[in-house]
């Protein structure tokens, strides 16, 4: 890992296309500009303050403004606003099952994004477009999905089983807890779960497993056939 890691940062350093010292960028955007990002609006991008933090040139003042907007904006909120804020910027990250599917960029603004126009292509696209006539139902089935996963995986709080809590469930469910604790202080998007997708349905799958194993066994037992009478023995 460490030696793909430099061989990475050696290809990014002598590449032309990146014009500026990767390691070293002295226009680079601090961590302190994505906290105050995610202490405002729903935590997601803000153009404004990217304008803000591009126009600052001294690093150290850059990296500081962060932290001033940052405490500026949670004592305009105080405690029990910031507390309503950190749980509307949750459901917000957390309850989205299309993960900010069609809701910014490029393709946001456009009328029709697809190449294929042929009439099998078109009926695949109203399923699976902003835009398209069925796509509320799509967004419905997925939304749906994800209330299920979310639930399963939540479940453990109150449900106890071996299953449920193995040293693997453990570290999936800690870097799930890790990237909601940074999701919650920094700048957010409900995309930013997909790369997490894979502990979730492993998690969720796991309490359906031990929830399935408590139910009683409905299954018609096979009926018990009688002995056959025993043969008498002959003495003769």
């Amino acid at each position: 890992f460490m030696a793909g890691s430099s061989a990475v940062t050696h290809i990014q350093q002598s590449s032309p296309v990146i014009s500026f010292d990767v390691t070293n960028n002295p226009k680079a955007f601090p961590l302190t500009h994505f906290l105050k990002m995610g202490a405002t609006g729903y935590g997601a991008f803000t153009q404004t303050d990217v304008w803000e933090t591009a126009d600052i040139t001294d690093p150290h003042e850059r990296f500081q403004n962060g932290l001033d907007v940052y405490a500026q904006r949670v004592q305009a909120m105080g405690p029990a606003g910031y507390a309503d804020f950190l749980a509307r910027k949750a459901i917000w990250t957390f309850g989205d099952g299309t993960f900010h599917m069609w809701t910014e960029g490029v393709v946001k603004s456009q009328d029709d994004p697809f190449i294929s126009k042929d009439p099998a292509s078109r009926s695949i696209q109203d399923y699976l477009w902003a835009k398209g006539e069925h796509f509320p139902f799509t967004m419905s089935l997925w939304q749906s999905f994800w209330l299920v996963i979310i639930i399963l995986t939540a479940a453990p709080l109150v449900l106890r089983g071996t299953k449920l809590f193995t040293e693997p469930a453990a570290i999936m469910r800690l870097s799930i807890l890790a990237l909601f604790l940074f999701l919650l202080l920094f700048e957010t998007r409900s995309r930013y779960l997909y790369l997490y997708l894979p502990f979730f349905i492993l998690l969720a799958t796991l309490t359906l497993d031990s929830v399935m194993a408590r139910l009683p066994d409905v299954r018609p037992r096979p009926e018990r056939r009688s002995a056959p009478a025993a043969m008498p023995v002959s003495r003769g």
